[in-house]
């Protein structure tokens, strides 16, 4: 995630939002204990929290992509803890996850910083909700 974002962002003022991102998921984390369906957990719980989560702090869409790489860069951590012979599952998650949090985030961010926060909340929740039902499709 770090390395995306020093492609993407200069980490120059943005560093506040990397960190807020990464202690987003811990935030998330609690609230998705909730004993309810892991398909719903997934497809609407999850992204409805960790995009409200991140989008705490942004107020352009530069920070969304800062915030995004944070919460990937934790939430990966999460996951090689939760599963450490999964080599393949992290590599994927690796590429892929920090980009889609990154993108996603920047949606809120920009609809922020054009005026239209929901919006732009909106539509990064659809993108995260359409990526986790994707995952599901394929690693069933």
């Amino acid at each position: 995630s770090l390395i995306y974002m020093k492609l993407l962002v200069r980490i120059d003022g943005n560093l506040r939002y990397f960190i807020w991102g990464m202690f987003a998921p811990l935030v998330t984390a609690m609230l998705l204990l909730w004993p309810i369906p892991p398909i719903y957990r997934k497809l609407i719980l999850g992204p409805i929290l960790e995009e409200l989560a991140k989008a705490a702090v942004i107020k352009k869409g530069h920070q969304g992509v800062a915030t995004g790489a944070g919460f990937s860069a934790t939430e990966n951590l999460a996951y090689i803890a939760a599963y450490p012979e999964e080599y393949i599952m992290h590599i994927l998650r690796m590429l892929f996850t920090a980009p889609m949090h990154m993108i996603v985030t920047r949606q809120t961010g920009l609809g922020i910083e054009e005026g239209k926060p929901v919006s732009g909340y909106l539509f990064a929740v659809a993108l995260h909700s359409g990526w986790n039902l994707m995952s599901i499709i394929i690693f069933m």
